[in-house]
C-alpha cells in the first residue's frame, strides 16, 4: 500500500500535467493544468519551425460560502477563471523549446463580500460590511510566452 501511493501520485501528475497526441497531417491535441485551471489545446503545423495553437482554459464556475464562528465573520464569494488564446509557436531549434506569441480573451470574474469581523485589538464589528469585485481591466490582451 505504501509503495503503491507515490506511484499513483507520480502518474497522476504526469498525466494531468500535459497529455499530447499526434493525429492526422500536422494536426495534434493535448490537455494539461495551467495557473486558469484545466486547459485543452489543438495545434496545426504550419511548417517544421511553425505551429498554430488554441487554447482553452479556465476552472469551472464556483462558489464559497463560509463562516468563522469564532469571530462571527460571514465570506461569499463566486466566479469564473479562464479563458482562450489564440497563439502562434516558433521552435527556433525545431525540438521541444518553443516561443508564443498571440491573444488571450479572458473570461475572468470574482465577486465576494463579508460581514462582521474583529480587530486585533479585539474590538468587534459586526454591521461591517466588505464587497469586493475582480475584472481584467481588458478583455482581450496580447500574450507572451516561452517553454
Amino acid at each position: 500500500m505504501t509503495r503503491s501511493l507515490p506511484l499513483a501520485a507520480a502518474l497522476l501528475f504526469t498525466a494531468a500535467a500535459t497529455a499530447q497526441a499526434q493525429s492526422v497531417e500536422g494536426a495534434s491535441a493535448g490537455f494539461g493544468i495551467s495557473t486558469f485551471g484545466l486547459y485543452g489545446s489543438a495545434t496545426y503545423e504550419v511548417m517544421p519551425k511553425l505551429r498554430l495553437r488554441g487554447v482553452l482554459t479556465g476552472l469551472p464556475d464556483f462558489e464559497f460560502e463560509g463562516d468563522e464562528d469564532d469571530f462571527g465573520t460571514d465570506i461569499t464569494a463566486d466566479g469564473s477563471l479562464g479563458g482562450i488564446a489564440a497563439l502562434a509557436d516558433y521552435y527556433p531549434n525545431g525540438g521541444g523549446f518553443r516561443l508564443s506569441g498571440g491573444l488571450f480573451f479572458s473570461d475572468s470574474t470574482l465577486d465576494g463580500s463579508g460581514t462582521g469581523f474583529e480587530a486585533d485589538d479585539g474590538m468587534r464589528y459586526d454591521d461591517a460590511r466588505i464587497d469586493a469585485s475582480m475584472r481584467f481591466e481588458e478583455e482581450v490582451a496580447p500574450m507572451l510566452a516561452i517553454g
